[in-house]
């Protein structure tokens, strides 16, 4: 609130600041506009775009940095343990009481599950206007209210608000050289190195996983318990009162109150082993006394470690893994670089031999992708610079229309930061993409006064009239970016939070960029163009600067290509305020102080600066007196020579287009109907599939998942065995060169005992510049490691921070309903289609077959009998194989140590006497498990996934080779030949959905900005056909745009929608140029619409030519980039450079034939009234004969001179306040 009372307050000053007493230009008062008030008051003017500047400078070093928006979606997730039960119990004990406490709340989306072996994670999806802490707090509620439901020895339920702006970042590895295992690692790094991390700006969380936990575990004999008449829940619940440490209170000695405290705390192993067992009518006070039992009688009491559930590896070495997670709000490249200065200083007190590596790092590739999407706006600006060169020949003229660029970024970065928007790479992007469209009203603008001068105006009179004349269109080409990105703010989903910041960054720098036009641009030209025409005196300045300028910048290149190597690595100290300042002026992420102007984002840069680039800048000073003398005649002569070559080839085009206009509007109905093919190849083009379709295209991010799942039945053992087999295979440089790093981990199921058959390889490549194959080369190389072993699942994945682009987008099929043997079926079925699409690899099926089980059968009659419950044979058996933690080790300043309590077990990992397993009955009495219970064989499921309260079994695979439009399209045509059951559901998910919603989505928002576009154009013109005239042209441009995409081989994604939502805005401005001067002639001099189109066509051909060129020219960047992200950014790129190409040129021929079909049209009721008079003669010509002087009736005449007047007042209605639209 405190940011947008800034806001306010600053926008009343610059309103009251508008509202200064009248100038006077030319020696007499006017009316205040903008652009008399900046003719009148230039250093005010001037100030105040200062001001911007340096409050959008300071509002740059504030903003946080991230890859993407934040985004918003209402979700909260349940997770509750229960160790060692299978995924069969863990549905019917637990998921089912969950998803019917949760169903009923308000707000509520969707409910799903997912049970596997030993845990259940509840996720619940609420409607995007929940206030997600409401709703945690809700379900937190409803999940206390069925807490007795649960079983008792499962974990308590943890609700976690699932925050999609909070997310793991980084992951750190331990290793001990050897010197150390992997549980004195495991203990550095949770006692050591966690909680320093947890300190560190901005980390959330820290999760460690890896390393060999220490843990008491009582070993217990079935026989000896049988034999002493002991059962296994005795041991435990001795083992627990036996170990206590409680308060007694205080009391009052004197002046003092000391606590009382009771304390039989075992400090040793030796301890638990000498614990007496609690058995029920021993002791008594009768004269015999049965012998204490101790525990080291029943069982084996050893100081060893838990079993492992989860190995991991880095390079081949066994380590602990460290997970970073950052807050919400925080800034993830500053917390990146806070983590590694906080492991850098930890280290230094680590034992020797103990070392970390940064195993992955997401802000890395954030880095790169934003400094490439900066040098990208960097060289637009240049080449955009180069244009305006070319077209204006004047350094004066393009200096004040580049002015434009850099004021308009900068104050758009104060809005930002007062929107609370980060930059990010679709902020950075929407900046990089309106460098050419910043420059299109100064172009404008700036042309036209450049005309009025030509005429002989003088400098003040041309700049006011010059942008009086234009003022209507620009505000028309301004206010189209406004209307076409302000429905993007309207757009729900995932859809509406990726781009909302990219549409409103746009809309603010279009309106500094028409603030500009209409102040700053006709002040400079009034004060700088006013000796343009003797600008021969500093011309030799001019050449001798350019001269200077290209031989600094061969020199500093030349010297980076060849004395780059012999510098590597050399640094020289330097005060930190020089590479503060380094860092700001080359775009690299420098200090976060927030200060002046400083770049957004990280950790304190190190203050030095490279010895080679030091050189390079002082060869390249050393060369500018060269080039400015050297030079400086070839320079002149090119700047002579060169305005008359380019003057004399754009007359010929303008005389060429002058000559063929007239054809055009003879021939408009061929020109129409072309225009109408052209509509006709677009549908056909999005019909046909001629252009692929896919949400996001993948990214190469240097990194790669390689999954491997064993079958049902395989141990941590036996899947630790195959992955090193694979692991082995990608360290092998020789065949893998590009791989930097592996980090491997096996395991990881549900809890003590958990499957283990499951492993993942996180693998790190080297940077896209230093290998000779692509991320996608490499990722179809590895799925070959299906075909070499055999019976094992193998899947390629690549990051995707969209989460249904990059590799890890597909098809996938998701199948409800209530039987899982149908849905098992259904699955097989869908299996096999997705097996037969072409392109379809990594094929995976959820309703496959389950994991084996042993199950122990009560005897009903036999537990009435014996009087034993159901519950005391659970708990018994639990802790037969699961173990049951009974209490812990508690010494002081040592970390706790859990005791658990197990049956001993063979060499196989089995139970040993499973049947023999003690169990007390009710009457104190301890019989076998065999005698109660049937130990029998079975399988069941190794995963049971619930959708909106009912069982759902998924099959999927990911797309490689072929556009996913296409293999989702076959597969939907295949679905139906698939007979699905009365109360089942399938849908086609995955990617291919977040597809469908995205073009749905954007189309939408197309849709509505086609229709503001004519609102707003017909408030402008006040005409309801003239805009049509403008809408018209849209086709001519969508066949350029697909064209671009299928030549450059790009796909119809989230991004090129978003380049021809773009683009609908971008083309009217051509159509709009030529449409708003041909009403100009008309309502000013008289003419018909043919003639004003003949005169207005090569008048503005050099704006359009200009307005067009810029942007296509500054497209090229983004069009042509292979720097990190260049994928996604690139398709946005064609769409407009094709797109505009081929409106361009269609527009100058389409437009004005289209015109004079509605000035046909506007003219038609008086024509109609004058086919009506000559129909019935007026009374004054019956009777008197009288007629006027062509001959013609009366009547007649003045009915056609009131089609004429109507056809020029539609013309001067069009352009009506032209004069004085903020002038």
């Amino acid at each position: 609130m405190g940011k947008f009372l800034d806001f306010v307050a600053f926008s009343y000053v610059v309103d009251r600041f508008c509202r200064l007493k009248q100038p006077r230009v030319a020696g007499r008062s006017v009316p205040v506009g903008l652009t008399r008030l900046s003719l009148a008051r230039p250093v005010a003017i001037v100030m105040l775009f200062a001001a911007l500047i340096v409050l959008g400078l300071q509002s740059y070093g504030r903003l946080a940095v991230d890859r993407l928006p934040p985004t918003n979606f209402p979700s909260v997730s349940v997770n509750v343990n229960y160790a060692g039960a299978s995924p069969l119990d863990i549905e019917q004990l637990i998921a089912i009481p969950l998803e019917k406490a949760v169903a009923g709340l308000r707000g509520v989306d969707t409910v799903s599950s997912n049970s596997s072996l030993g845990s259940v994670r509840l996720n619940v999806n609420f409607t995007e206007d929940t206030n997600l802490d409401q709703a945690a707090i809700d379900v937190e509620k409803r999940i206390a209210s069925i807490k007795n439901q649960l079983p008792a020895d499962a974990s308590a339920a943890s609700v976690v608000k699932a925050d999609f702006n909070s997310f793991p970042i980084m992951n750190i590895v331990l290793a001990g050289g050897g010197r150390l295992t992997t549980s004195q690692l495991y203990d550095i790094g949770n006692e050591v190195v966690l909680p320093a991390l947890l300190q560190s700006y901005g980390v959330a969380d820290v999760g460690i996983s890896g390393g060999r936990q220490r843990e008491i575990q009582v070993r217990v004999d079935p026989v000896r318990l049988k034999a002493f008449d002991i059962s296994l829940q005795q041991v435990v619940t001795s083992l627990g009162s036996e170990n206590v440490n409680t308060p007694s209170g205080t009391l009052r000695v004197g002046n003092a109150e000391p606590s009382v405290r009771f304390t039989a705390l075992a400090q040793s192993v030796a301890d638990f082993r000498n614990t007496v067992i609690q058995r029920g009518g021993a002791g008594g006070g009768g004269a015999t006394v049965t012998p204490p039992v101790y525990v080291k009688d029943v069982a084996d009491v050893v100081d060893t470690y838990a079993e492992l559930t989860r190995l991991q590896r880095f390079n081949g070495e066994e380590a602990i893994g460290l997970t970073i997670t950052k807050q919400p709000d925080s800034n993830s490249i500053k917390v990146a670089d806070s983590v590694k200065a906080t492991l850098e200083r930890v280290q230094r007190s680590l034992p020797p031999g103990v070392t970390y590596r940064i195993a992955n790092d997401t802000t890395r590739y954030t880095r790169d992708a934003l400094r490439d999407v900066q040098t990208d706006l960097g060289l637009a600006i240049i080449i955009t610079g180069t244009v305006l060169m070319l077209f204006l020949h004047s350094w004066r003229n393009t200096i004040i229309v580049l002015l434009a660029i850099p004021t308009s970024l900068i104050s758009t970065f104060l809005v930002m930061y007062f929107l609370g928007f980060t930059l990010n790479l679709m902020s950075l992007l929407a900046l990089a993409l309106l460098i050419g469209i910043l420059v299109d009203d100064s172009i404008v603008v700036l042309e036209n006064i450049h005309r009025r001068l030509g005429l002989g105006e003088k400098p003040m009179i041309a700049a006011l009239t010059g942008r009086s004349e234009i003022g209507l269109a620009a505000i028309a080409i301004t206010l189209l970016d406004v209307v076409v990105f302000a429905p993007i703010g309207f757009v729900g989903g995932n859809i509406g939070s990726l781009f909302k910041q990219f549409g409103l960054t746009i809309v603010i720098a279009t309106l500094f960029s028409l603030l500009i036009c209409f102040t700053l641009t006709p002040m400079l030209a009034s004060r700088w163009l006013k000796e343009h025409e003797r600008e021969g005196e500093d011309e030799g300045t001019v050449a001798a600067f350019t001269g200077g300028l290209i031989a600094m910048a061969a020199g500093i290149y030349g010297s980076l290509a060849f004395l780059a190597d012999n510098f590597a690595g050399q640094t020289i100290p330097v005060p930190g305020w020089i590479t503060s300042f380094a860092n700001a002026a080359m775009g690299v992420q420098a200090p976060a102080s927030g200060g002046f102007g400083g770049a957004p984002g990280a950790a304190a840069a190190g203050q030095t600066l490279g010895v080679g680039g030091l050189v390079s800048l002082g060869v390249g000073v050393l060369l500018f007196p060269v080039g400015w003398f050297v030079l400086r005649p070839l320079a002149r002569m090119v700047m002579r020579t060169f305005p008359q070559i380019w003057d004399a080839g754009y007359g010929a085009i303008a005389r060429g287009y002058g000559a063929i206009l007239p054809g055009v509007l003879r021939l408009r109905f061929l020109v129409v109907l072309a225009g109408v093919g052209v509509l006709v190849g677009t549908i056909w083009m999005v019909q046909s599939g001629v252009v692929g379709s896919e949400y996001a295209p993948s990214e190469d991010e240097n990194q790669i998942s390689l999954n491997l799942q064993m079958p049902p039945s395989a141990t941590l053992e036996a899947t630790d065995r195959v992955t090193q087999q694979v692991e082995g295979a990608l360290l092998d440089k020789a065949k893998y060169p590009e791989i930097r790093s592996v980090f491997t981990s096996v395991g990881g199921g549900g809890g003590y005992g958990g499957s283990g058959r499951q492993s993942r390889i996180a693998i790190e490549l080297v940077d896209r510049g230093l290998r000779k194959r692509s991320v996608f080369d490499i990722q179809t190389e590895l799925r070959k490691f299906g075909e070499i072993l055999p019976d094992v699942g193998v899947s390629v994945d690549l990051p995707s921070a969209l989460g249904g682009g990059g590799g890890g987008g597909g098809v996938s099929v998701r199948i409800v309903g209530p039987d899982p043997s149908v849905l098992g079926q259904l699955a097989d079925q869908f299996e096999a289609i997705l097996r037969r699409v072409d392109g379809i690899v990594d094929v995976s099926n959820s309703g496959q077959a389950g994991v084996p089980e042993l199950r122990a059968v009560a005897m009903r009659s036999q537990t009435a009998d014996l009087a034993v419950t159901s519950t005391t044979v659970s708990q018994a058996m639990r802790t037969a194989v699961q173990g049951t933690v009974a209490t812990q080790l508690r010494v002081q300043d040592q970390a706790q140590v859990d005791v658990r309590v197990i049956v001993q077990r063979d060499a196989n990992g089995i139970p040993l006497n499973l049947e023999d397993v003690p169990v007390l009955t009710t009457r104190g009495v301890v019989v076998r498990l065999g005698q109660v219970a049937t130990i029998q064989n079975a399988t069941g499921p190794s995963r049971i996934n619930r959708s909106d309260r009912n069982r759902s079994v998924g099959v999927s695979g990911s797309v490689v080779g072929r556009p996913l439009g296409d293999v989702a399209a076959e597969v939907r045509q295949k679905q139906s030949t698939v007979a699905v059951p009365a109360g089942y559901r399938v849908t086609v998910g995955g990617a291919v959905q977040n597809l469908d919603r995205a073009i749905s989505a954007l189309t939408g928002a197309l849709g509505l900005s086609v229709v503001l576009m004519y609102l707003l154009l017909a408030a402008l013109y006040d005409s309801f056909l003239s805009p049509f005239i403008v809408l018209f042209s849209l086709p001519l441009a969508m066949i350029g745009a697909f064209g671009g995409l299928y030549m450059l081989d790009k796909t119809l994604n989230i991004f090129s929608l978003i380049g021809i939502i773009m683009l609908t805005g971008l083309v009217c401005k051509n159509a709009i140029l030529l449409v708003d001067y041909t009403n100009t002639l008309r309502n000013e001099e008289g003419l018909s619409a043919r003639d004003a189109l003949v005169r207005a066509g090569p008048i503005r051909l050099r704006p359009i030519l200009m307005t067009s060129a810029t942007l296509v020219c500054s497209m090229l960047p983004i069009l042509l980039g292979t720097g990190p992200g260049a994928e996604s950014r690139s398709p946005v790129a064609a769409v407009i450079t094709g797109g505009m190409i081929t409106s361009t040129l269609l527009t100058l021929i389409f437009v004005p034939a289209l015109y004079t079909y509605f000035d046909d049209l506007a003219n038609l009721p008086g024509r109609f009234m004058a086919w009506r008079a000559r129909r019935r003669p007026s009374v004054a010509s019956v009777t008197a004969g009288g007629t006027v002087e062509d001959g013609q009736p009366a009547g007649v005449a003045g009915h056609e001179g009131a089609g004429a007047g109507m056809s020029a007042s539609v013309a001067k209605v069009a352009v009506a306040g032209s004069a004085d639209n903020g002038d």
